[in-house]
């Protein structure tokens, strides 16, 4: 191995290693709404009474089948640990990305110590921005469990772009389908890797190359879609509700959103800032800047390199997933890092002094990232302390309602729902005037505990009726940080404060 490689596969690991080390202190931090609602429902996934066993939620099967296996791992620390895995995942293909990218012919074929430490600019990239708070680390959700997929998937599509044989080609093309559809059926929106393929298959048209490639990118993501769906299907998820799930509720909940969220426009200019603040638009606006350059320097070939538009199609396409997301939480932003690292990849194909202004760019959201990272508290909120309340003083045979939202708090006390709607949108959505949950209070095997967090009458909600039930069958019995705990007035055991 030359001297660049050494240099090169060192630099890789220090940066592997950073990213563990970044993430590996934050394992035990309280579980987030959506990371507790997620180990419920997956942990539970069975042929039930919803789209999910007992439970419903708007997310993907492959998504919930991770959490199910982090649920009986033992839940938290597990499910960290996955994310870790996603982590040096999503950087050793980053890294990869960067190989690929860097000229090695003629002229430009250079050995030098700076060559090696320039491949790792992506890993850099991807390493600070799955670390980094401001895109929602240490969260792990669809985003981040989806980047290795996107990455892997775009990773393959070049490769098979630039091979020669027709067997690498196809072999490719299958991978990179088989990846397409993982992130798929990881979040939603994640159509990264479709995008991916649409730009390679238009660079191929143009030169006149065979179909190949885009056969087997389409056999590989329709039979792991296929698969993916059946396997869901066994497990009582059918087809036809994961559809209404994930395609119609998702324009029905933007509705809602519109009206009864005031609160997401501020998070929407809370994303804003953090891409600022973060480093990521310094990022882009630096690989922007000498692709731009060296675009008019450089004549196009026959045989060039699609990566920049790659990389520029990935972040208009991550920009108006974000966008269109609706409730712009943080962990969104994870989405933007496969089009950061590819962005930063394609710079590689034109060495120049412009390259240390991307490697200025990084450093600065490295130290960002690093702040950020040394700010976080220890952690906990109010709904591990509501939690801990209902454990301790809960038999086995116990249930919870939580209104609204908060789904943690059901996985943390070790109890189930009769409610299946455990996230507030879903409430909204699917029961706005509240008589299934009425139903649920009023029925002779109602929950045990309840638990209201800022009152009923949020969203748009009627809950007029809904009070005078809880009032009737349920008392209050402490009240944590504007979370109200109510016990059932008849149940098996009295609750002492």
């Amino acid at each position: 191995m030359r001297r660049r490689g050494w240099v090169a596969a060192a630099g890789c690991g220090a940066v592997v290693a950073g990213s563990m080390l970044a993430r590996l202190p934050l394992v035990s931090r309280p579980l987030t709404p959506d990371e507790g609602g997620f180990l419920l429902v997956g942990s539970q996934w069975s042929p039930g009474s919803s789209l999910y066993g007992n439970y419903w939620v708007d997310r993907p099967p492959l998504l919930i089948g991770i959490f199910g296996a982090a649920g009986e791992l033992g839940g938290t620390i597990p499910l960290r640990v996955i994310g870790v895995v996603a982590v040096v995942c999503s950087v050793l293909l980053a890294f990869e990305l960067g190989v690929i990218a860097n000229p090695r012919d003629g002229a430009r074929d250079d050995e030098s110590w700076a060559a090696g430490l320039r491949v790792l600019a992506p890993a850099a990239v991807c390493a600070v921005f799955l670390t980094s708070p401001a895109f929602g680390a240490p969260e792990i959700d669809g985003e981040l469990l989806a980047v290795p997929w996107v990455l892997a998937g775009t990773t393959a599509l070049l490769l098979a772009h630039r091979a020669e044989a027709s067997r690498r080609r196809v072999a490719y093309g299958v991978a990179a389908g088989v990846c397409a559809a993982a992130a798929l059926l990881t979040k939603q929106n994640v159509v990264d890797v479709f995008a991916v393929a649409l730009v390679v298959a238009c660079a191929r048209t143009r030169r006149g190359a065979r179909r190949d490639l885009v056969i087997a990118f389409a056999l590989g993501s329709g039979g792991a879609l296929v698969a993916g769906v059946m396997a869901a299907w066994s497990r009582g998820t059918s087809p036809w509700q994961l559809w209404l799930a994930i395609g119609p509720f998702r324009w029905r909940a933007s509705e809602v959103l519109r009206t009864y969220s005031p609160s997401r426009v501020d998070r929407a200019h809370d994303l804003v800032a953090a891409v600022v603040l973060s480093g990521a638009a310094l990022v882009v606006a630096a690989a922007s800047t000498h692709l731009l350059l060296h675009r008019k320097r450089d004549r196009v070939t026959e045989g060039s390199s699609p990566l920049a538009t790659v990389g520029v199609v990935l972040l208009v396409w991550e920009s108006i997933a974000i966008a269109s997301g609706g409730s712009y939480w943080s962990h969104y932003l994870t989405g933007l890092v496969p089009g950061l690292v590819t962005l930063t990849a394609a710079t590689l194909e034109h060495p120049g002094r412009l390259l240390r202004g991307i490697s200025m760019a990084i450093v600065l959201a490295a130290v960002s990232a690093s702040i950020q990272l040394a700010r976080l508290g220890p952690g906990g909120s109010a709904d591990t302390a509501v939690a801990d309340f209902i454990r301790t003083r809960s038999r086995t045979s116990d249930s919870v309602v939580v209104c609204f939202g908060h789904p943690d708090v059901i996985w943390q006390s070790g109890l189930s729902s009769p409610y299946p709607l455990v996230w507030s949108l879903p409430v909204s959505v699917k029961d706005p005037r509240l008589h299934l949950l009425d139903k649920v209070l009023e029925d002779r095997s109602r929950p045990t505990w309840v638990v209201v967090r800022g009152g009923l009458g949020g969203w748009g909600l009627p809950a007029a009726r809904t009070q005078r039930i809880l009032s009737d069958h349920f008392r209050l019995v402490r009240d944590v940080d504007s979370t109200a705990i109510y016990h059932e007035i008849h149940g098996p055991r009295r609750v002492s404060g």
